[in-house]
Order: C-alpha cells, then sequence, then structure tokens
C-alpha cells in the first residue's frame, strides 16, 4: 500500500475501502457487495481482477474473510479462481445450444464477448479407430485434420481436433478454413448443405496435451464432445473431437416430454438425426487425440 492509501497490483491501484465494523451485516457481506459493485465497472482487457491477497489488504481482513465473501460470485459464475495463485477474474463461461446447428460465436459475441480462434494445425493424419467408425473408412486410412483453440475473452476454452473424409480432404485449402467454420467451408466448396450432426458428450481429464492448449493442470475435469456431421445424401463427411474447459463451458439442450426413445433425446437439425448421450466416462482425454501422424517415407 502507498502513502495514498492505495494498494499495488500489477500496474493498477486499489483504494484502501473501510468496512463498517460496528454495522449488524457480517465483513464478509460488506465486501461481497462492495466487490459486486467492482465488477459493475470496467475491469482489466484480460478479464483479471484482483488476488484474494490485494482485497485483504484493501478491506484490511484476512484472506479466509476474502474467501468467504466471494464464494456466492463464484457460484453464480460472476467470478473464477485460478487454481495455485489465488487470482480472481471475470468467468468467461458459456453456453452451447443444441437444439439445432447454430453459429454460438455469434451468440457469445452479441452477449459482448470477444471471441477468436486460432488454428494449430492443418494436415494429413491416420485415421484412428473411433474417427475411422465415424467417417466410415478403414482404420489407417489418411484424413486431413484441422486443430483449432477457441478463446473467449482472451481465455482458451475449447481444443477441437476436426478430421475429414478423404473424399473433400483434398478439395478443401487452408485458406479455405482459416476464419471460418468448418461446416460453411465444407458446404460451400462441395455446394451440399450440412443436414447436421451427431453429438456425444463425455467427462473426461485433461492429458497434458490438453491441459497445455487450454492453461489448465493435466488432471483437470473436461467435457469431450464427439461430432459427426452429415451432408448432401446423409454422408458423414467430417468428425470432431472437442475438448472443453468443464469450469467454463456447458451444454444447453430442451429435452421434450414425449420421446421414442426411453436412453436418448433426439432432435432434429435441418433434417439429419441428432443423439445426446451423457457418458460419466472418468477416462483421460488422448494425448495426440485419437489418429496417429503419417510416418514420412
Amino acid at each position: 500500500m502507498d502513502s495514498g492509501g492505495r494498494v499495488k497490483a500489477r500496474g493498477r491501484s486499489l483504494s484502501a475501502i473501510s468496512l463498517d465494523r460496528s454495522s449488524k451485516v457480517p465483513l464478509y457481506r460488506q465486501i461481497e457487495e462492495h466487490v459486486r459493485r467492482m465488477l459493475a465497472r470496467k475491469t482489466a482487457p484480460d478479464g483479471r481482477v484482483f488476488t484474494e491477497q490485494e482485497l485483504a489488504r484493501c478491506f484490511g481482513v484476512s484472506r479466509l474473510t476474502v474467501r468467504q465473501a466471494i464464494t456466492a460470485l463464484v457460484d453464480e459464475g460472476k467470478l473464477a479462481r485460478v487454481r495455485g495463485v489465488g487470482t480472481l477474474r471475470i468467468s468467461v463461461g458459456v453456453t452451447e445450444s443444441l437444439e439445432r446447428v447454430r453459429d454460438h460465436f455469434v451468440d457469445w459475441e452479441s452477449e459482448g464477448r470477444s471471441v477468436s480462434l486460432q488454428n494449430l494445425d492443418f494436415t494429413q493424419v491416420e485415421a484412428g479407430s473411433s474417427v475411422a467408425r465415424r467417417l466410415g473408412i478403414p482404420e489407417h486410412t489418411e484424413v486431413l485434420r484441422l486443430i483449432r483453440l477457441w478463446i473467449v475473452d482472451g481465455v482458451p476454452i475449447g481444443l477441437v481436433y476436426f478430421y475429414l473424409h478423404p473424399s473433400i480432404a483434398r478439395a478443401l485449402s487452408r485458406s479455405d478454413v482459416e476464419n471460418t467454420h468448418v461446416r460453411v467451408a465444407v458446404s460451400r466448396r462441395l455446394r451440399v448443405p450440412m443436414l447436421g450432426e451427431q453429438v456425444e458428450i463425455e467427462a473426461g481429464v485433461a492429458s497434458r496435451v490438453t491441459a497445455g492448449g487450454l492453461k489448465i493442470r493435466a488432471g483437470d475435469p473436461v467435457l469431450i464432445g464427439r461430432l459427426t456431421q452429415f451432408y448432401g445424401d446423409r454422408r458423414p463427411l467430417v468428425a470432431a473431437d472437442c475438448y472443453y474447459r468443464a469450469d467454463l463451458y456447458r451444454y444447453s439442450v430442451y429435452v421434450p416430454a414425449q420421446s421414442d426413445r426411453a436412453d436418448a433425446a433426439v432432435h432434429t437439425l435441418g433434417g439429419g438425426p441428432v443423439t445426446m448421450r451423457a457418458i460419466a466416462a472418468g477416462r483421460r482425454a488422448p494425448s495426440a487425440a485419437g489418429p496417429r501422424r503419417r510416418p514420412k517415407g
């Protein structure tokens, strides 16, 4: 704290705040209300606010009291803790609706979020058993793989591996998918509509590769979405393995009161069925995301 009664924090400063210690309102409740007002104002561009220690100095209380104060804000999704360092940042949690195929990037941007993507890899690999099964091709067949990182408000929330059927792989270049959805690029090139996609959701834990991309720890929980996209005459042309931060990503789906199947909710997306299966897998996400890179020579 400087001579002006301000707490220094990463180039920013936070004025010392006096609490009413004679009030019947507990100190942690008073701090919670102060922090709510702080969040209503503009924060740093990277979404970080202050650490627990900095807030403790600001209010003149213990870190335990600060933790008690922010528990409700964390539970509400307004704040998120950064494990290991006690940093508090504004939560960037997002929701993807599975009721129909839609551009969720546009949805998130309409909420005032900053959304971007990074294409990390675009190369030929051999299809593993899961990808081969979904695309209806023999295992070890060469497919085109695109690895993409989804970033919301500066925080990586999703690491996605797309695999394109060999019948369309040569028709697409890196520039075709550089700044657009894969389904849009495929439909545009083939001049056929995407009918829908089958989605399977699992609970898993991050491998070191997944954790490195999502900036979390190996073993942290992730949501795993396995997609198969159908085009034209119901051909499965794209398979995708999606790894999302479980603390920042959730799915939403409307389930009708009556269903033809007891074990799944089936919806029609643009003419193609989508089956939702929630599988408590509890198994580690593969370190190489399935397919193996084809050896040279």
